[in-house]
């Protein structure tokens, strides 16, 4: 039983080893303009008509049925550096959708404190 149990452990430590080599460190951009879109922020803004509110979060927070977007997504990634007001087209399921910003604000420690609850 024991060689068994150290079989099983050593293919995880070997798995979590190839995760570690194969992660990259990524840098957060460092020259966004005030008032603009940037992970942790909480948006309001109009797609298809519709008028949406999201925080841009970060892995293991995305979730659409809590208003959640990843900061990596397609849509998030082009909201980056965007202004409240600012208009502008993007892509999504091969179909050109036409994004305005309405209000950009950065996420409060109270909003994140509630929604964290959730997780």
């Amino acid at each position: 039983i024991v060689r068994h149990d150290r079989a099983i452990i050593d293919g995880q430590l070997k798995r979590g080893h190839e995760v570690l080599r194969d992660s990259a460190i990524l840098e957060y951009p460092t020259t966004i303009p005030a008032g603009a879109v940037c992970y942790g922020c909480k948006l309001k803004f109009i797609m298809d008509k519709t008028v949406e509110i999201y925080w841009i979060v970060g892995y293991g927070h995305g979730s659409s049925e809590h208003n959640r977007m990843h900061y990596d997504s397609p849509l998030a990634q082009k909201m980056m550096g965007h202004k409240s007001l600012e208009s502008f087209s993007v892509e999504i399921n091969k179909e050109t959708n036409i994004v305005t910003l309405l209000k950009v604000d950065p996420i409060f420690k109270t909003e994140w404190e509630s929604w964290t609850d959730e997780l």
